[in-house]
């Protein structure tokens, strides 16, 4: 069975670090930062899927989003995945 996955943003950052080592086992990650990982000495390996953009520009944030759907998103239609959708559709996406 897959494992659910959660989006982090600010994930080169000090919180955004520490949810992705306590959540890295039990959830597929989609980490989105403004640093690379190796830069932010963040967590990377299986399961975890970088995405480096900053959040304050949407072109490229609109990209990293259909990419997250595209690869199967969070695994929780009912609750993300629609958020998702309906921030796409916002955002001209």
């Amino acid at each position: 069975m897959a494992r659910p996955g959660v989006i982090i943003t600010g994930a080169t950052g000090f919180l955004g670090g520490q949810l992705m080592r306590r959540l890295r086992k039990e959830y597929q990650i989609f980490a989105i930062g403004r640093r690379s990982p190796k830069e932010a000495g963040a967590p990377e390996g299986p399961g975890i899927h970088w995405f480096r953009v900053d959040i304050g520009h949407l072109d490229p944030l609109r990209e990293v989003f259909r990419r997250i759907r595209d690869m199967g998103g969070t695994g929780q239609p009912q609750c993300i995945d629609v958020l998702l959708d309906e921030f796409l559709s916002r955002i001209g996406a």
